[in-house]
């Protein structure tokens, strides 16, 4: 059920960016120097979201090449050559799908400690609901239902 909500909040907030771009676009429909900055001030965080994710261990270091190649070679391109339009058949917009289904693909493979979000277990339902609950104490620690001795243990069930 959590993970429902977290799926409704982020496409609303997806959508909300959405909307948000086209009333900026809108605004400064003739000035294309501030829209190329925003575009290129989205883009670098974008690069510095990627590097802080590796940074804290979530992907593998090729994925962050891919992701550099991807961002360099497409997103700076399209803020560069911004206002041109492309057609949905020109180099340029193959380039670019190709792009993103080859990050979207690296990130896919890439990512470390997935584990956190699959299901351990093939109780029935019941049996997970009665075990999932998270506390310490002098006995021993309980996280995402997997029970462990006395210690800490990280989000994939080793021991700290």
């Amino acid at each position: 059920l959590y993970s429902l909500g977290l799926v409704v909040v982020l496409l609303a907030a997806a959508g909300m960016a959405v909307w948000l771009w086209g009333k900026f676009l809108d605004r400064s429909e003739h000035d294309p120097a501030r829209v190329r900055a925003v575009m290129f001030l989205v883009v670098s965080a974008v690069m510095s979201f990627e590097l802080g994710v590796h940074a804290a261990g979530c992907t593998r270091s090729f994925v962050v090449w891919v992701a550099l190649l991807a961002n360099c070679w497409g997103g700076l391109d399209a803020v560069l050559r911004f206002p041109a339009a492309h057609d949905v058949e020109s180099i340029f917009s193959v380039k670019q799908f190709s792009l993103l289904i080859i990050k979207t693909t690296a990130l896919a493979l890439g990512m470390n400690g997935l584990r956190m979000l699959v299901v351990r277990s093939q109780e029935p339902l019941d049996g997970v609901l009665g075990r999932i609950r998270v506390h310490l104490d002098a006995a021993g620690a309980v996280y995402d239902g997997i029970a462990y001795g006395p210690g800490r243990a990280d989000c994939q069930g080793r021991r700290l």
